[in-house]
């Protein structure tokens, strides 16, 4: 259904963030993560998230659109056991920079199609249970849309990031044009460098989290830096009058 980052805290409380409409969609479904035959999958609990809005069935008036929930030790000690890598929150920022190159990372809809089984008994019946879906990311370059474009796509400067992609125009090295980001929304914007010299992987930015495209302007909003760490904070505070909560719980 869309994309999520995992966010290594200095307290200890690691984190998965998404865009809030991604949650709305998947539920009551599980959530799930980072799997492959041999090691199967791993399941994220998110009855606790919580959103910059209250969940609702549509989302557009919400410029943050954002949804994050804590991991508890178990899960993250399974997904490190898989490799997977949680980004440090201390490089959640942005250095605003015209020169900035962007990447969008997030895995695509039509990249990440879900199969389904064939009943074993009988193959003409409904299909069920799921093959495990063979995560394909893809590294979308984009740059950084011009103030003037923000109001074209209802964008806030202070709580959102919005730069230019048109996917039909972008190819790979294979020549391939780049998919539909459809299903990219959760996935992050990172900030790698700029026109004079690319950064080093330590100290690469999260600026910003995907949350909607528009098509027909080129545009990708997302979610500002800022807002990204206000939403981490509070997940610390489930309950508080700032925020939106999905469900009465402690936190971290």
């Amino acid at each position: 259904m869309g994309s999520a980052v995992l966010i290594l805290r200095s307290d200890g409380c690691n984190l998965a963030v998404t865009a809030g409409h991604v949650l709305d969609h998947v539920t009551p479904l599980p959530l799930l993560t980072l799997g492959t035959p041999e090691s199967g999958l791993v399941q994220l609990s998110y009855s606790t998230a919580v959103t910059s809005q209250p969940g609702r069935p549509n989302r557009q008036h919400d410029s943050v659109d954002l949804a994050a929930f804590a991991l508890d030790s178990t899960t993250t000690d399974r997904l490190l056991a898989k490799g997977v890598s949680f980004f440090p929150e201390k490089n959640i920022r942005h250095d605003w920079s015209a020169a900035g190159i962007y990447v969008a990372v997030a895995f695509p809809h039509s990249r990440n199609a879900v199969k389904r089984r064939k009943n074993p008994n009988d193959p003409t019946k409904r299909p069920f249970g799921r093959y495990v879906i063979p995560n394909s990311a893809v590294f979308a370059p984009c740059t950084a849309a011009p103030d003037d474009q923000y109001g074209t796509v209802a964008a806030d400067l202070e709580l959102n990031f919005v730069v230019a992609f048109r996917h039909q125009q972008v190819r790979d090295t294979e020549g391939n044009v780049y998919p539909h980001p459809r299903g990219m929304s959760g996935g992050a914007i990172y900030r790698i460098g700029t026109n004079d010299t690319l950064t080093k992987a330590n100290e690469i930015q999260l600026v910003a989290i995907g949350t909607e495209y528009h098509e027909k302007k080129g545009l990708l909003v997302a979610a500002s830096a800022p807002a990204l760490r206000r939403i981490a904070l509070a997940v610390e505070r489930v309950g508080s009058s700032a925020i939106g909560d999905r469900a009465d719980s402690t936190g971290c």
